[in-house]
């Protein structure tokens, strides 16, 4: 009966010592499972946090695009007007240049034309006449010309 005895103590010994084990077991997992979800909070919020950034990320690359259509547009427009700008200089150069080289005007405008500011380009240029005394241009003149 003493090994009956002896065999039982062992074993209620055992079994405290199973239930000291399963007691910091359930007491680790417990811990474990409060990680967990402190892990999880943080990853959602991290996750969150990224999100937004991703979003942020996309509206300014969509920006940077807007932007950059924006400045290919200006420039092509700025462009534009700088050989619309060397044209219209060259046409006023070449038309000042021609204006130089034309015989002065004849007649005088009177002083209500003064006052007006404006002032008449009326240029006298007398027929010309051709052989035979046709006057040039008209087409009895140009029949005769051989």
């Amino acid at each position: 009966m003493v090994d009956w005895a002896r065999a039982r103590r062992e074993a209620i010994r055992k079994q405290a010592e199973l239930r000291r084990r399963l007691t910091a077991a359930q007491k680790a997992l417990d811990d474990a499972q409060a990680q967990v979800q402190h892990a999880e909070a943080a990853f959602d919020a991290a996750s969150d946090r990224f999100a937004a950034a991703e979003s942020a990320l996309d509206g300014a690359r969509a920006e940077r695009a807007r932007s950059r259509e924006e400045r290919y547009r200006a420039r092509q427009s700025c462009e534009r007007a700088s050989t619309t700008v060397e044209r219209l200089r060259r046409r006023v150069t070449e038309l000042g240049d021609r204006l130089d080289r034309m015989p002065p005007l004849s007649g005088t405008p009177g002083p209500a034309m003064y006052q007006a500011r404006e002032l008449s380009l009326y240029v006298s240029n007398p027929p010309l006449y051709g052989a035979g005394g046709l006057m040039k241009g008209t087409q009895p003149w140009a029949a005769c010309v051989p």
